[in-house]
């Protein structure tokens, strides 16, 4: 059996994470997928979901067999089990090169999958920052347009 693993923040789930998550277990037989718990905020952002909900709308999707929270991804990597290591074009720090060549060097295959044009969670942050402002005191505007 040929065992893929994904990780990410995985924060506002969005159709380009459905769709890495999708392309990652096309990969293999069995995918894990590691959610970010992000307790010292390396990533300097405010979480919308806990992790322990992000790991469960991860859990909900079909094609994911596993989801593990993890702190440190040069640890979980030594950790757990796999093939395939999946990522996706943003995982360009020096920190990543040094897991991909740990992986390398322990017969583990890197594939990196493209992302989703369009669309990102820093995107989705943006929006939300734009759309409510301290003057609609956290409610989103009364308007007829729908927010997609």
């Amino acid at each position: 059996m040929k065992k893929v693993l994904l990780c990410g923040s995985f924060d506002l789930f969005h159709i380009g994470h459905f769709t890495v998550i999708e392309k990652a277990s096309a990969q293999g037989d069995f995918l894990t997928v590691g959610v970010h718990q992000d307790s010292e905020n390396m990533k300097e952002v405010d979480y919308f979901y806990s992790p322990e909900e992000r790991k469960r709308i991860i859990k909900s999707l079909r094609f994911v067999d596993e989801v593990i929270l993890y702190e440190r991804m040069e640890e979980l990597v030594r950790q757990i089990d796999f093939d395939v290591l999946c990522h996706g074009p943003d995982n360009v720090a020096p920190r990543f090169q040094r897991i991909f060549a740990w992986c390398r060097e322990h017969g583990r295959s890197v594939v990196e999958l493209p992302r989703t044009e369009g669309i990102s969670s820093t995107a989705i942050r943006r929006f939300i920052t734009r759309t409510i402002s301290p003057s609609t005191h956290g409610q989103l505007p009364s308007s007829d347009k729908k927010v997609a």
